[in-house]
């Protein structure tokens, strides 16, 4: 056999190139009024450029399946694998092509809601799109940090991740 006709200096996952941005958005529980709201480039990891690759070519599906949030603000990086201090992971609420796309520009939003009763009584600062909801597991997708956010009783909190392939 002679030499592939393409030869990648790097892995496809770790080629592939994508842009996230997550929001996250503070509601008052009783009122339903916007509060705050966050939006932050995000760090996707070398395993989630995996994933991503893999949900392109169909061999896995869901690739995302909730968020984990943590209380820790070092700064992520693409190497990262787990949250550096999680306290909860939540099932996505949504996930799919993006709403304005015909699910052909490689465009994709999952969303996450933290309802008043879920999550109280931690200041959270940092938070991942992951794999499973296996507490703990190395699975992060992306990761981001966040300034400070309390969580109690009277807040309800979302996380959207909206990706782009590039």
């Amino acid at each position: 056999m002679g030499e592939p006709l393409v030869r990648l200096e790097y892995p496809l996952h770790e080629a592939a190139l994508a842009v996230g941005v997550v929001t996250v958005r503070e509601y008052d529980a009783r009122t339903g009024r916007l509060l705050d709201e966050i939006v932050r480039r995000n760090v996707l990891t070398l395993a989630g450029k995996r994933a991503w690759c893999e949900l392109l070519f169909g061999i896995v599906t869901p690739v995302i399946a909730g968020v984990a949030f943590g209380d820790n603000n070092t700064p992520a990086t693409k190497t990262d694998a787990t949250l550096y201090s999680e306290n909860i992971r939540l099932p996505l609420t949504s996930f799919g092509p993006t709403a304005t796309d015909d699910g052909t520009s490689g465009k994709m939003t999952a969303v996450c809601v933290m309802g008043s009763t879920q999550g109280n009584g931690f200041t959270y600062r940092e938070l991942s799109f992951v794999r499973s909801l296996t507490a703990g597991a190395a699975d992060l997708f992306n990761r981001v940090v966040i300034p400070d956010k309390a969580k109690t009783s009277s807040k309800i909190l979302t996380a959207q991740l909206d990706l782009t392939l590039t």
